[in-house]
């Protein structure tokens, strides 16, 4: 879809995509000295900062568009008369976006047929903390910190799409811990944001001051002992699972995510499971993997058995203090039922 000269055009397609994305910042602008003229600048909250500042791009941009005569901005912006290097003329609204998505802020002008990519410092990269409790031996090594806005950007590098929603959430009557559901609009099934958003409106607590204590609030008792949540202090696991249709909540001061709901492949599931299967699906020779991994849809690859039959052995492993607790009975037998139920 080419870029429209009325901004008002731009501006309602892009909200409308936009919708529920709380990490995307709409910014409408007045630039020009005397005549002002309509403006508004879109961008990811955590890969474009400082917006304003006199030695970033786009506060120079900016700064010299505010203080110009009317007339000269649609000259300046098509022929780059501000000698500024890193932004370019985009045409449809898709290019806009996919610029946006990149980690850049765009520029949309009233009367101007195109949209400015101004080049940013982009997402966060290895700045970021590494996980300690899910080390893989290949790919990404980033883990969540105890930031939401960093946490919901490191996802949205990995899934740079309007598609994927973040609805921002203030729980905690003093406290105001805000909390973040992310998911992919139009693969996850409807109801399963509506129960999350339901359990997040069920409890009134002073404070909350981690992930820790939204899992115990909105846990449901008839749920029984078995996890309902996943959790990751991984991105990409994150992101894999919003992939995969289910819901991944954020709470601010906790470097850990919650995935709902929990099931019992994902519990036995690691990252390099999805690894392995990726290099297959895109021809880079065959892999050997337990059936649990396998179970899902969503891989575009040959499953073959092995001939003669392979098996892994799982064990499990019970403290001798802890072995008559009622808690660790009933999680014992669950597991003894569906290995059985499994062969």
């Amino acid at each position: 879809m080419r870029i429209s000269l009325h901004l008002s055009e731009n501006q309602n397609e892009v909200q409308k995509q936009i919708e529920n994305c709380a990490d995307i910042l709409f910014r409408p602008l007045l630039i020009g000295e005397k005549e002002k003229t309509e403006a508004f600048l879109i961008y990811i909250e955590v890969a474009v900062s400082n917006l304003m500042l006199e030695d970033s791009v786009i506060g120079k941009l900016l700064n010299r568009l505010l203080s110009m005569d009317t007339k000269e901005i649609y000259g300046t912006l098509e022929n780059n008369s501000l000698g500024i290097s890193d932004t370019k003329e985009l045409f449809t609204l898709e290019e806009a976006m996919e610029a946006m998505f990149a980690g850049n802020a765009v520029l949309f002008v009233d009367g101007y047929d195109r949209a400015i990519k101004i080049g940013s410092r982009g997402y966060p990269g290895s700045g970021v903390q590494k996980t300690d409790s899910e080390k893989g031996l290949r790919g990404s090594k980033e883990a969540f910190s105890e930031s939401v806005k960093m946490n919901t950007a490191l996802i949205r590098k990995r899934i740079r799409n309007a598609k994927m929603k973040a609805e921002e959430k203030q729980v905690g009557r003093y406290s105001a811990t805000t909390t973040a559901l992310l998911y992919l609009d139009g693969v996850v099934y409807l109801p399963i944001c509506e129960e999350m958003r339901k359990r997040l409106d069920a409890f009134e607590v002073d404070g909350i001051e981690d992930g820790g204590m939204i899992e115990y609030l909105t846990r449901k008792k008839k749920e029984g002992r078995f996890p309902v949540y996943q959790t990751t202090e991984r991105p990409d696991r994150a992101a894999q699972a919003i992939l995969e249709g289910r819901v991944v909540l954020l709470t601010d001061n906790s470097p850990e995510a919650l995935i709902f709901p929990a099931t019992l492949n994902s519990l036995f599931q690691t990252a390099d499971d999805y690894a392995m299967i990726s290099m297959v699906e895109s021809g880079l020779g065959i892999c050997i993997a337990h059936e649990l991994v396998l179970r899902s849809d969503h891989h575009n690859v040959v499953v073959r058995p092995l001939d003669p039959p392979a098996h892994r052995t799982i064990a499990m492993a019970i403290p001798p203090e802890s072995e008559g607790k009622p808690l660790v009975r009933t999680f014992a037998a669950f597991v003894r039922a569906w290995a059985q139920a499994n062969p």
